[in-house]
């Protein structure tokens, strides 16, 4: 039977086991590590390699793998038997990512309001490219600005410009 209360002045000196402190206990939890390691994985797809990641499905992964666990652990239990239990964690959240998981619905300009010669007018700075997840169906818009459309043949060399 577990107590909840305030440490006392002689627990608070043990610095291993024995007392469990609730107020900490989502810095050791599976599933916020696993959401943690779930968003570095989605910035990097969605920043850097300019991806979607479809983070909802990773999230069901690690609830399905987190049930399945949970199963293999009480069935475990009910054998009473001695030798110890393998948990296989491995999940590879890359698969998750890149655009042959995604089907592209559309594309959406982008305008914004820009003085030019005086004169207010709307210019186009970038696109939307708009996605839904094949497997789940969750939707996904991604910006896109015009420089990110320029190829390599039209950039003018550093050496060339004026």
């Amino acid at each position: 039977m577990e107590v909840i209360r305030n440490r006392n002045e002689m627990e608070k000196q043990i610095t291993k086991g024995g007392f469990l402190d609730l107020r900490y206990w989502r810095q050791t939890d599976v599933m916020q590590q696993c959401l943690k390691k779930i968003t570095e994985i989605e910035h990097e797809f969605l920043y850097k390699k300019r991806q979607p990641y479809c983070a909802n499905c990773a999230v069901a992964e690690v609830k399905n793998k987190i049930k399945e666990i949970n199963e293999k652990v009480l069935k475990h239990q009910e054998r009473r038997t001695e030798e110890p239990l393998k948990i296989d964690f491995n999940i590879d959240y890359d698969k998750f990512g890149g655009f042959e998981k995604f089907e592209e619905v559309d594309e959406t300009e982008i305008k914004a309001e820009k003085l030019l010669d005086g004169i207010r007018q709307s210019v186009r700075t970038g696109k939307y490219r708009n996605f839904v997840c094949k497997s789940c169906g969750s939707q996904k818009s991604m910006e896109f600005e015009n420089r990110e459309f320029e190829t390599e043949r039209n950039k003018i060399p550093e050496k060339n410009k004026a």
